[in-house]
């Protein structure tokens, strides 16, 4: 696999896995945030398939009239396009087509990928390429979920230390923010203006304790009969 084209296609399917991972979560994640609804960001996010059924009839007459390069380079141009055009009318019915177009692109990108590595392959190396591509297409949708993963995760440390500190300047009466000290109620902060409740280790031990000696009550009635 010396073929230094198909290397360079290797990588555009790799990039292409990449931004399509990443813009079709950006798409439902703000539908969401747009208050669509499920029942129409569902709808939405169905129009890339619709784009996948039609590709299958649109990409192959594309490939035999003016060949790979070109159905690649002019697909790869449109999906570009129409993943920019997102922002500009946020709308259901927009939104919709626009998935039906990068539906139909992407799909179509992949189809001629394939079809360009099974022409340029012989008999004896068609396998090697073929798991060579797969390889490139599944780690680069497995480091989208790996990247989501980890914001996720360092969403959730921030929010955890954030929330750790609200609740530490909410154990204490004195006065935490910057500035000159000021007393509890003119301190222009939730939790600094609030001192929270005491917590009272002997009221749950007594609490613990009375629950134990209805549990051997119970028991022991239980044992007479």
């Amino acid at each position: 696999m010396g073929n230094l084209s198909l290397w360079i296609l290797m990588l555009c399917v790799s990039l292409l896995c990449l931004g399509h991972g990443l813009s079709a979560s950006l798409v439902s994640v703000e539908a969401n945030a747009a208050e669509f609804g499920t029942d129409v960001t569902g709808f939405v996010m169905a129009g890339y398939s619709a784009g996948l059924l039609i590709s299958t009839f649109v990409t192959p007459r594309l490939v035999k009239s003016v060949g790979h390069v070109r159905t690649f380079s002019g697909l790869a141009s449109i999906v570009s396009t129409a993943v920019l055009l997102f922002p500009l009318w946020v709308d259901p019915i927009f939104w919709f087509v626009l998935r039906l177009i990068s539906g139909l692109c992407v799909s179509g990108m992949y189809i001629v990928c394939e079809s360009w590595l099974n022409t340029a392959s012989s008999n004896k190396n068609r396998g090697q390429m073929l798991s060579v591509y797969m390889i490139v297409t599944y780690g680069a949708l497995g480091a989208v979920i790996g990247f989501m993963m980890w914001i996720w995760f360092s969403v959730m440390v921030v929010l955890l230390g954030a929330e750790l500190n609200a609740e530490i300047e909410h154990q204490t009466a004195r006065d935490s923010t910057t500035g000159p000290e000021l007393p509890l109620g003119a301190r222009g902060a939730v939790m600094a203006d609030n001192v929270g409740r005491a917590f009272h280790i002997g009221k749950f031990k007594d609490q613990a304790i009375d629950d134990g000696r209805r549990q051997v009550q119970r028991v022991r009635g239980i044992l007479r009969r």
